[in-house]
């Protein structure tokens, strides 16, 4: 997921919305429909704090980030 947002940014200031939109969506189904529903995610979140902190970036960055900005 991580890998997905840093290309989307680079696509977006490249000028290449449509792909940047994709990999955007891409990170965005990953951390917010796949990682909360996958089998070790609550164990993983209550015994791994280093782990939850970076769960919790890339939902903040998936949900505060719009595909359209690009900054």
């Amino acid at each position: 997921s991580e890998d997905a947002i840093s290309k989307s940014k680079t696509l977006a200031q490249r000028g290449k919305y449509d792909s940047a939109l994709v990999y955007y969506l891409r990170a965005s189904d990953i951390t917010v429909n796949m990682i909360p529903r996958h089998s070790d995610f609550t164990y993983m979140k209550q015994n791994h704090p280093r782990w939850a902190d970076q769960f919790a970036r890339l939902m903040m960055v998936c949900i505060l980030r719009q595909p359209s900005d690009t900054g």
